[in-house]
């Protein structure tokens, strides 16, 4: 969680699209997936010039030309479950996942042999058919020691919603209107790694009106752990990292 919430901080701090592409770049790389593909397909409220498919690709040379000029695009199996489905996934479940035709099967095997080790794929959906995702490989074939799925959708999702922040420049509520200046406090001392001792005995308060400060943030965030409130508020604007 420390290396996340660095991340979030970190990505907070960039002031435009190019340099969060190469942020993330290095963040993913760091992790051990030094292959990715970003492409946003459709998005009501996203600029047309900041649509495509690519948008960052550091894929083999040889496969990018591979993959264009075969037209892969049509039959790319990772591609066409990321837009059937709300959830992350690795590439080897795809057969369990959707029905492959035998071309898909060569495909995947292909990209395997271009240098395409331990791929997953993540979506994401949002509202007016928005169809974006990531796709994220290694090119090491013995890479161990892999981050979990629920550690790169928290990565990628960060690094989706800043990219969103500068394209689509949404919103955000005034710091009292979703949390209680208590509620705040309280997650803050959360994201510190601090019990519910400490943030009491800091706070003047009892450890008991701590659990309820969370509680009520938890329903005001729409969450139902501490990570995810600490997150969620972190993303908006609610509490500094």
């Amino acid at each position: 969680m420390p290396a996340l919430l660095s991340f979030i901080a970190a990505t907070r701090r960039i002031k435009t699209v190019e340099a969060l592409f190469e942020f993330f770049t290095e963040t993913m790389t760091g992790l051990g997936y030094d292959l990715m593909n970003f492409s946003i397909i459709s998005a009501y409220d996203i600029a047309e010039h900041h649509l495509g498919f690519g948008l960052i690709n550091t894929y083999p040379l040889s496969w990018q030309r591979y993959y264009d000029t075969h037209n892969c695009r049509q039959i790319d199996p990772v591609a066409q479950c990321a837009t059937s489905t709300f959830r992350p996934f690795h590439w080897h479940e795809l057969e369990r996942l959707m029905p492959l035709s035998p071309r898909q099967r060569r495909f995947l095997r292909e990209a395997q042999a271009a240098g395409l080790h331990h791929g997953v794929g993540i979506p994401f959906k949002g509202p007016m058919s928005q169809v974006a995702g990531i796709a994220l490989a290694t090119s090491d074939p013995h890479a161990k020691d892999l981050p979990s799925l629920d550690v790169l959708v928290a990565y990628c999702n960060q690094f989706f919603e800043v990219f969103r922040s500068f394209v689509t420049k949404p919103a955000r509520p005034p710091r009292g209107q979703v949390l209680s200046l208590r509620e705040r406090q309280v997650l803050e001392g959360v994201g510190r790694s601090l019990y519910d001792a400490e943030i009491a005995d800091i706070l003047g308060i009892k450890s008991s009106t701590v659990d309820s400060h969370l509680r009520h943030a938890f329903t005001k965030l729409k969450v139902k752990t501490r990570t995810g409130a600490v997150l969620t508020a972190m993303k908006m604007g609610l509490i500094d990292p």
